[in-house]
């Protein structure tokens, strides 16, 4: 067992006496029968969220400042709620243990590996999680006078700078954080983008193979192709209709309204070869419009979108 061979190298052994070592094994027992069962089931359930939040992070260039503030937040509830509770009551239940033994024992339920193939994973976790924090502080390092940006650059600093130690010698923050990342990710269903958007085949219309329909923007391209082959009113109600859908199923995965705005106008701009988005003038009227409303906050942003898309994709 595993914990056996861990009590060895820390020169603690089980006496060679029946009752000691069925107490052992009850023991161990309950937490690989806890750690393989309901940590790893409520571990997957709570990444759900966060899933979202890190693919707004990693793929969108243009994100502001407070979605990195609520994926960074998400993280933190995520390891305090979920992770953290349980690396501490098996700290307290294993003898001369260390928070890399409790790191290694959750990655080895989490993955379903070995002790050995664990500790291989926790490296490469290390170079990942190194690599993605650096991103995260370059987006933030230059916001100053807000206490709170502050006190979360601090943070993502020192777990930057730990990264760099032997997997042995990082603090307890840096192990949780591996551990949350170690936690598999729920897979996009393939059939389905949002409420708001279907997925089928690859769409083949006049010998043409319409873009493949995966994220929200592949449909609005796909979309604006199509509204120029309409005319009049039935053009009008078909792109303003898309707009909407692909607005919505964007804000259902994460996105704060502000960013949802920018990465559909980034993303036509790239994918039609417009030339580049005026990305300053843009974003200040989303803001100025996402500041003033609030009721109907997601119909007038639509109706902005419909406007710029209308006029610089449809009718240029």
């Amino acid at each position: 067992m595993r914990e056996m061979e861990r009590l060895k190298e820390v020169d603690f052994e089980i006496p060679n006496i029946s009752s000691y070592l069925f107490n052992f094994a009850v023991k161990e027992g309950k937490w690989i029968e806890y750690l393989y069962g309901p940590f790893k089931k409520n571990a997957e359930e709570a990444v759900r969220n966060l899933a979202n939040w890190e693919r707004i992070v990693s793929d969108e260039e243009t994100v502001s400042e407070g979605s990195i503030i609520n994926f960074l937040n998400e993280r933190k509830r995520v390891i305090d709620e979920v992770i953290e509770p349980v690396m501490d009551e098996w700290l307290k239940t294993h003898k001369k243990a260390s928070y890399l033994d409790a790191t290694i024992a959750l990655i080895c339920a989490l993955e379903k590996t070995s002790r050995g193939k664990a500790l291989e994973l926790l490296e490469e976790r290390k170079r990942v999680l190194q690599e993605f924090m650096s991103k995260i502080y370059e987006k933030i390092k230059d916001v100053k006078g807000i206490r709170l940006f502050e006190n979360i650059k601090s943070r993502v600093a020192a777990i930057i700078d730990d990264l760099s130690k032997p997997a042995t010698d990082l603090m307890k923050e840096t192990y949780l954080e591996l551990i949350l990342n170690s936690v598999p990710r729920p897979i996009p269903r393939e059939v389905q983008v949002s409420h708001y958007l279907f997925v089928g085949g690859p769409i083949t219309r006049g010998g043409k193979v319409e873009p493949d329909l995966v994220k929200p923007t592949d449909f609005l391209e796909r979309d604006i192709m199509l509204t120029k082959r309409r005319s009049g009113e039935d053009q009008v109600k078909f792109l303003r209709s898309s707009v909407e859908k692909v607005l919505k199923a964007l804000l259902e995965q994460g996105m704060e309204p502000e960013d949802a705005v920018m990465h559909i106008l980034s993303e036509m701009y790239k994918r039609f070869d417009v030339g580049e988005l005026p990305e300053a003038e843009l974003r200040e009227k989303v803001k100025e419009i996402v500041t003033q409303s609030r009721e109907e906050r997601i119909k007038i942003l639509s109706e902005f979108l419909f406007s710029h898309l209308m006029k610089k994709f449809v009718k240029d």
